[in-house]
């Protein structure tokens, strides 16, 4: 059997668990958990997933996201590589969704810097972004 991109996984798990929440039983502002988080070595596999409310996430799962217990906390370069469905290369696509005003600011970085695409520019503040932080 072909392995599912993480879309298709997500997809299925809603449809396994009937689009509602599997905790409180809503059917609104719906998201996955993983059972074992990719940062404490779980997996994209349908055992591991299930649907869950916004709230419910919230409230229930909090604890298990942020452990008190940080030694459970798999550092990120030895977590599972394929998290987003793909193998991760040197560039990883992702699909964004931006403001307005967000949009207008990263252009006129591009424009300013003279950087031939909207792609590059994001690359760019991105790094920007990551370099001051490890300055910090």
């Amino acid at each position: 059997m072909k392995e599912m991109t993480i879309n298709q996984l997500f997809t299925f798990c809603y449809v396994r668990d009937n689009h509602i929440c599997q905790d409180c039983g809503n059917a609104e502002n719906l998201e996955i958990h993983h059972k074992l988080p990719i940062s404490q070595g779980g997996k994209n596999h349908i055992d591991n997933l299930k649907t869950v409310c916004v709230d419910c996430h919230k409230i229930n799962y909090r604890n298990v996201h942020y452990p008190k217990d940080k030694s459970k906390i798999i550092p990120f370069h030895l977590r599972e590589k394929s998290r987003t469905g793909i193998v991760l290369t040197k560039y990883t696509p992702l699909s964004l969704s931006l403001s307005p005003e967000e949009l207008e600011q990263i252009e006129t970085y591009q424009h300013d810097n003279r950087i031939k695409n909207r792609t590059q520019a994001i690359l760019k503040l991105v790094e920007k972004g990551i370099e001051k932080e490890q300055s910090e």
